[in-house]
């Protein structure tokens, strides 16, 4: 039952500091998780809000690989918050609860906590973590309340320089060109998270695959209304 928490994670080999974009608006929440992974802190636990999409759960793990790649003795602990909380109380009392285990731990990472309608486990939950020594990290949307959490980071969403960054990186790394008129249009959508920034370019990396033809500006844009229109959609059966 314990080793049902595999390091095994998604994104466990992508995540790292080079990689989280962080020219303006973030470099002073990648210094503050750096220090995190590489020195001694005062605070044991430390908690990394945003909007969804915009580079929590990296940056979480980037903290990861570099405190594992320090200690490979010992395995991380990493779960979303929703799998902890709907756990059967066996698997619970051997990992969450054990404080044994978690202090086995070279990190302890809860991604993407919620508010829970499962009191008893939470207060629990919190009770366990005030007593480990271990290094703990918290993930989740902006306006969330954590009693254990001390020193938190706030990520903004990506200024307009920053997508670009975002945009010519993926383009290196498939190997293939956008026109300016294309990077300056996707850079331009406002309420794009880095998540959706990043999802657009492989979906126009795709479709001109697919459709055997260089991508241009009006190509691209019907692209984006398609996923706007998804995207709504979505919204709108989740409610």
């Amino acid at each position: 039952m314990i080793n049902q928490y595999s390091s095994n994670y998604s994104a466990k080999s992508s995540a790292n500091f080079d990689n989280f974009i962080a020219i303006d608006s973030n470099q002073a929440a990648k210094s503050t998780a750096i220090e995190f992974a590489l020195k001694q802190t005062s605070y044991n636990v430390l908690g990394i809000s945003s909007s969804i999409g915009n580079g929590a759960t990296h940056l979480a793990l980037a903290i990861l690989n570099e405190i594992e790649k320090k200690d490979r003795t010992k395995e991380p602990f990493y779960s979303s918050f929703e799998r902890l909380a709907y756990n059967n109380s066996s698997i619970n009392e051997l990992t969450v609860f054990n404080t044994d285990f978690l202090n086995s731990k070279s990190l302890i990472l809860i991604d993407s906590f919620y508010e829970s309608s499962n009191k008893i486990f939470i207060n629990r939950f919190f009770d366990v973590l005030k007593n480990i020594k271990t290094k703990i990290i918290f993930t989740y949307n902006h306006g969330k309340k954590i009693p254990i959490v001390k020193n938190e980071i706030h990520l903004t969403r990506p200024t307009k320089m920053e997508k670009e960054i975002i945009i010519k990186n993926l383009l290196k790394s498939e190997k293939i060109n956008f026109s300016l008129e294309i990077i300056n249009y996707i850079s331009d959508q406002n309420n794009y998270s880095v998540r959706e920034i990043e999802g657009l370019v492989i979906c126009v990396l795709a479709r001109s695959v697919l459709d055997k033809r260089k991508p241009d500006i009006e190509f691209v844009k019907k692209i984006n209304n398609k996923m706007i229109i998804n995207n709504h959609k979505n919204r709108i059966i989740a409610k």
